[in-house]
């Protein structure tokens, strides 16, 4: 792994984003960069692609499918952790189809959070 990982948390609630910034920052050697809704997520992602994605499913503007995609039409391959608070198999395929390293259901603690990140980053 770098010495600094880039993470994109794409997020509309705010509260959960600070609590991943909080988390993350705690734990050290993250660069951290915030979008609150979709298309945000995406222009970031586009001018300065991260390390790894922890992308919401609901938001206004783009869904995180629709994040996937427009990513994938930019020919922009990270890994993608996926946060949602309705989980259910046929979005799990789905997402997992459009090459998401993993899927947390909220609310979620930050140990969670850190067994997928270091999943996700040790099959980069």
């Amino acid at each position: 792994m770098k010495t600094v990982v880039r993470i994109l948390i794409v997020d509309d609630s705010r509260p959960l984003r600070e609590f991943i910034v909080q988390a993350l920052a705690s734990r050290g050697g993250f660069d951290i960069m915030e979008a609150s809704n979709g298309a945000e997520g995406v222009e970031i992602a586009l001018a300065s692609p991260p390390d790894l994605m922890l992308l919401d499913m609901e938001m206004p503007r783009l869904n995180g499918l629709q994040v996937l995609d427009a990513l994938g039409a930019h020919g922009i391959d990270l890994p993608v952790i996926l946060m949602t608070g309705h989980g259910s198999e046929a979005i799990a395929v789905e997402v997992f189809r459009k090459g998401v390293k993993d899927y947390l259901i909220k609310p979620f603690a930050a140990d969670e959070m850190f067994s997928a990140i270091d999943r996700a980053l040790s099959e980069v």
